[in-house]
């Protein structure tokens, strides 16, 4: 089970409850970020290599965010297996395409809420990601809804 992880307070919220149904499913999870690459400028005022340097800095923020999550998880409880990466291409289907995927795995992403929990609202990040993700994806409304989707379902096996 793969979570789309943004660094935000909602976004570490959803990964929670992400944690909590590959606990109960036995299942490895895995911590995805991906980042869209701006247009450069021609020419670049900034000179040839800002951007790859803003790049690089985006990139390793995004691996420490996600550390700091899973030390937040394990504090929850122990977990099968958790892996991490992070993604930037020149597009969203370049960035989803720089990572494996097994057609087994589920894409949890989250969304505002923004009506009863039947509702979601995609941004437009997520809607990018839904479109060029190669595997099904699950929206969740915030991380309350995960965790009452997670309590009603079924035992597994």
């Amino acid at each position: 089970m793969t979570c789309a992880f943004s660094g935000t307070r909602e976004s570490l919220a959803v990964l929670r409850a992400t944690a909590a149904w590959t606990r109960r499913l036995d299942v490895p999870l895995r911590v995805v970020t991906l980042g869209v690459r701006g247009r450069t400028m021609y020419p670049p005022e900034a000179g040839l290599d800002a951007e790859d340097m803003v790049l690089a800095a985006w990139l390793e923020q995004a691996r420490r965010e996600q550390e700091a999550a899973v030390a937040a998880l394990t504090a929850d409880g122990p977990l099968r297996e958790v892996t991490t990466a992070v993604a930037a291409g020149d597009g969203w289907a370049d960035a989803v395409d720089r990572l494996d995927w097994d057609a087994r795995e589920i894409l949890v992403i989250g969304s505002t809420r923004i009506g009863p929990v039947a509702q979601v609202f995609l941004g437009s990040r997520a809607v990018q990601l839904v479109r060029h993700a190669p595997v099904p994806a699950l929206m969740v409304p915030d991380a309350d809804s995960a965790a009452e989707v997670l309590a009603r379902a079924p035992e597994p096996g």
